[in-house]
């Protein structure tokens, strides 16, 4: 394991402050020595010379601050969220110009489902527009072109996993309306379950 020396930050010469011990290369949290919650609460001890003496109580802070926890989460999905926790979603990627229109129609309808969608309309192939998503482990891709306009479905596809065929654009969002809530995961066919799998 790689060691750092371990670095204290003493906020003023105040007993009553808290002097913090970080060791960033072995755990998230710090160790706060408290010098101002034993005296509110009259805590003592008798010495070994008799004599009451206050003590001085020691926090261990596993998660101290909002960027450690965002830390933790993106170190423990290795940036692959979860649908509920995924700042996008899902993306519309259009496989044609003609499909435009429809990507963006189909974006509409997600995010008045009050889903986090993006679109790509680019004139660039399907496959880089795949790529890129998958790149950006965005959960789910709908694909859409002239056949899935005529028929009001997408081409669903989920992150690092397999094409899961072509289906209408409400179950799709019914889908992953029941995948937005904490705890729950896609399994290989895009089913929800309890979160479960390891990250990737």
């Amino acid at each position: 394991m790689t060691t750092m020396s371990m670095k204290a930050a003493v906020h003023s010469t105040d007993r009553r402050s808290t002097c913090t011990f970080a060791m960033p290369l072995v755990a998230p949290g710090t160790i706060q020595f408290d010098f101002n919650l034993p005296e509110r609460f009259d805590l003592t001890y008798i010495g070994d010379d008799g004599q009451k003496h206050r003590p001085v109580m020691v926090h261990r802070a596993l998660l101290g601050s909002l960027e450690r926890f965002f830390g933790i989460m993106v170190e423990h999905y290795a940036g692959s969220f979860p649908v509920w926790l995924a700042p996008t979603q899902a993306i519309v990627l259009s496989v044609t110009e003609k499909a435009n229109d429809y990507a963006e129609r189909v974006v509409a309808q997600m995010k008045d489902a009050g889903l986090r969608v993006r679109v790509d309309v680019r004139s660039e192939k399907i496959g880089l527009k795949i790529r890129e998503a998958e790149l950006e482990k965005i959960p789910f891709m709908l694909i859409v072109g002239e056949r899935e306009s005529e028929s009001q479905t997408v081409s669903l596809r989920a992150h690092g996993r397999q094409d899961l065929g072509t289906q209408p654009v409400a179950d799709v969002i019914a889908r992953l309306r029941d995948l937005d809530r904490p705890g729950m995961s896609q399994d290989s066919d895009g089913a929800g379950e309890p979160h479960t799998q390891q990250p990737g």
